[in-house]
């Protein structure tokens, strides 16, 4: 299984999604990450580690990513 998150400030990734979404339709193997102001790393990473389990813990994924600070996040995985 394969699975897509797109990871950003804001709810920039929601709304991407959305705007996908009205293209091409839901799909499930996609999942958004958002980085909002006073989260900390532990509660990115939080949130990853749910995209991943919502995901069906895929065997592979593809992470699209805007922020820096998830560099960190992902030496932890």
């Amino acid at each position: 299984m394969f699975g897509i998150i797109v990871g950003t400030h804001g709810n920039f990734a929601v709304e991407l999604l959305k705007a996908c979404e009205m293209i091409y339709g839901k799909r499930d193997y996609i999942k958004a990450v958002t980085l909002v102001p006073g989260e900390k790393p532990i509660d990115i990473f939080t949130k990853y580690e749910n995209a991943i389990k919502e995901l069906g813990n895929p065997t592979r994924f593809l992470i699209l990513k805007n922020v820096l600070v998830f560099n960190s996040i992902f030496l932890a995985i």
